[in-house]
This record gives structure tokens, C-alpha cells and sequence, in this order.
């Protein structure tokens, strides 16, 4: 109740030692404070990174950039790191949110399958099982659309991920030539991970 009376008397045409008409400031402010201070720590904590002006497409908390032109593996790996000297790579899709904002950014430019930042840890007894992303974590579980490794099953062949606009995510070998998506987030590739490609 004191910040509406408050209010009211800030709003009047008389001065109340430094109060002044138009004022207006609120008794009562901790819950404004806390609010301003949960945005500041935010801001304080969120990353200050500089992209390359090609990372155009901005979602899921970090930025993009689509190669259209299709390449095996190793070139599409070589051409992210090569965007900055740190903290860019294929896009490491950690979390479901993420990778249906990626499939959507992806389909705005051309539907097809798409390199991505994830890797299989070798001599996995199943397909979909010990996949990570580059920046460490573990590739969202259960969006598999294809993962055969050429069937009947795990052989150790196919331990590089990508992203289809269609199904999701495919295990693949590397050498077939497809576009890729880069990520800007001023993250390092993890060096276990980086162990685990071909």
C-alpha cells in the first residue's frame, strides 16, 4: 500500500524534502531492484562474443552461418574452425531446443542433409549410442531419423553426425559430400571429442 500512497504524493504540485512532481518513485522498489539486478547479473554473465559478419542466422543463444556448397567432412570441419582463431566449428547441438531452431534455419535456406558438430566415441554397441558435441556434451538422445551404419547394425563406420531438414539427425561416414552448419559460440572443441573423428 505505501507505494501507491507514495505515488500519489509524488504526482502532486508540492515538494516533500527532495521529492519532486513527476518523481514518481516507488516506495516499496525491492522487487524492481531484484528484477534489475537478475537482468544486470544476466547480462553480466552472458558471453561477450565476437562473430564473423557471415554468422548471419542468430537462435538458440548462439550464431550461425549455412555452407551451401557440399564437401566431405574434413573440409566442412576445416572451413568453421578456419572462420575465427577460436570458438567457432560445426554446430554442437545440445539441446532439442536448439536442434529444431537449427532444422528450421536449415529448411529456410534449402532442404537436404547438413554436416553438424557430433561424433560417435568408437566401438559403441549401438548406433544411436555415444554420440557427443564438439563442445563436449552429449547430442540429444532419441531424434534419430536414420542411424544404420549400413546396416544390420554398429560397425564403426559411420561415427560422424549431421542434420536432416526432414528426420533429423543421420550417422554418416564423412566422405560423402554434403553442405554443412557452423556455429559461433566462443566455444572450444573438447579434445576427447576432437580424439573421436576420423
Amino acid at each position: 500500500m505505501g507505494r501507491y500512497v507514495w505515488l500519489l504524493l509524488a504526482a502532486c504540485s508540492f515538494d516533500h524534502g527532495n521529492a519532486k512532481p513527476g518523481d514518481a518513485m516507488l516506495a516499496d522498489d525491492d522487487a524492481p531492484d531484484a528484477d534489475r539486478d537478475a537482468q544486470i547479473d544476466s547480462n553480466i554473465d552472458a558471453p561477450k562474443i565476437n562473430c564473423p559478419a557471415s554468422y548471419t542466422i542468430s537462435t538458440a543463444g548462439s550464431r550461425y552461418r549455412v555452407i551451401q556448397a557440399a564437401l566431405v567432412f574434413a573440409d566442412q570441419h576445416k572451413d568453421c574452425n578456419n572462420d575465427q582463431s577460436s570458438g567457432t566449428h560445426l554446430a554442437s547441438i545440445e539441446t532439442e531446443a536448439e536442434m529444431f531452431a537449427v532444422q528450421a534455419a536449415l529448411l529456410s535456406v534449402a532442404a537436404g542433409q547438413y554436416y553438424i558438430g557430433a561424433a560417435q566415441k568408437p566401438s559403441q554397441a549401438t548406433t544411436t549410442t555415444g554420440w557427443y558435441v564438439f563442445t563436449g556434451g552429449l547430442l540429444p538422445g532419441g531424434h534419430w531419423g536414420n542411424a544404420n551404419d549400413d546396416q544390420p547394425g554398429e560397425n564403426n563406420e559411420e561415427n560422424i553426425g549431421s542434420i536432416d531438414t526432414g528426420d533429423l539427425f543421420h550417422d554418416v561416414t564423412g566422405d560423402v559430400v554434403y553442405p554443412a552448419i557452423c556455429e559461433c559460440d566462443g566455444m572450444a572443441i573438447d579434445p576427447t571429442v576432437a580424439g573421436y573423428l576420423p
